[in-house]
């Protein structure tokens, strides 16, 4: 970089980012918020203690994370990915699948069967990207209320009804408790 250049951009004002731009999107924050979320309220109904955030991240990290897997045949995406020399697939992992316990642990490995599009293994940028989530959740109320209903469908239990009345939605809202359900 040339001296003028280098004086160009110092004076340009912000650096970084542009304003408004996320770099996590909405759909990554969802499953990290999902998967959070199902543990903690899973680990509620075992347990009768609800653990925190961080407890349950750690947990998640502990089992190998959160993978965004990559579907379809395999053995094609293998080739794509041994060719191209440009991201998605260059930047794909592959892992192999171990038992730990009850549950199943990704494990790097070249010839793995399971590929990974990404993948968050940490429990502090797990629970750094749960949080930024949380921002969406608590200013946003349908957010709340759909990604909830996630939540109750991987546990297989009932939606429900109530939710927006928990979300501290204030009466007269359409959906709080104060307006009467109408009849099916």
């Amino acid at each position: 970089m040339t001296t003028s250049a280098r004086i160009a951009c110092k004076g340009s004002g912000r650096s970084g980012r542009p304003k408004g731009t996320i770099k996590v999107p909405h759909d990554v924050l969802q499953d990290i918020w999902v998967t959070v979320e199902t543990l903690r309220e899973d680990m509620r109904r075992q347990r009768g203690r609800r653990p925190s955030v961080s407890e349950a991240c750690r947990l998640i990290a502990q089992r190998g994370g959160v993978l965004w897997l990559v579907g379809g045949n395999v053995d094609a995406i293998t080739r794509a990915m041994e060719h191209s020399k440009r991201p998605p697939c260059s930047d794909w992992r592959r892992y192999r699948l171990e038992r730990a316990g009850k549950f199943l642990k990704p494990v790097s490995d070249k010839q793995g069967r399971v590929i990974a599009s990404h993948a968050i293994q940490n429990a502090r940028t797990l629970r750094s990207r749960y949080h930024d989530a949380n921002k969406i959740v608590r200013t946003e109320f349908y957010v709340r209320e759909v990604w909830t209903n996630f939540v109750y469908d991987r546990l297989g239990m009932p939606r429900p009804y109530l939710a927006r009345t928990r979300l501290g939605l204030p009466p007269g809202y359409p959906g709080s408790s104060t307006i009467r359900r109408s009849a099916r």
